[in-house]
């Protein structure tokens, strides 16, 4: 995981899976970092790279999407895998992430 803090947003790079396996250790990472910026002007996750999510993952971009919301910032998702949009979009989550839904599963 690498954060960027740009002028314009916070994104965060998550080329690994986010599995049950590894989110504690996102989850306090992010965390740490959420606290210390508290004048974050958007959230970004970039999944380029990112091969696969479990439900613990998917806990994990709630839970930053509902931190952002009570910010008042923007919270987007960019460059999921195809897989990955599928399965955002079969739980109806694209457009609270910022995307457009899998096309085959519109």
């Amino acid at each position: 995981m690498n954060l960027e803090d740009r002028p314009d947003a916070l994104v965060i790079h998550l080329p690994h899976p986010i599995l049950s396996t590894n989110v504690v250790e996102f989850r306090s990472l992010l965390s740490a970092h959420f606290c210390s910026s508290p004048k974050c002007p958007a959230v970004e996750v970039d999944l380029t790279g990112c091969p696969a999510i479990d439900s613990s993952g998917l806990n994990l971009l709630a839970s930053l999407y509902r931190e952002s919301v009570q910010r008042k910032i923007p919270f987007k998702v960019t460059n999921p895998s195809s897989d990955i949009l599928r399965l955002l979009t079969f739980l109806k989550l694209t457009e609270r992430f910022g995307l457009t839904p899998h096309p085959a599963d519109k």
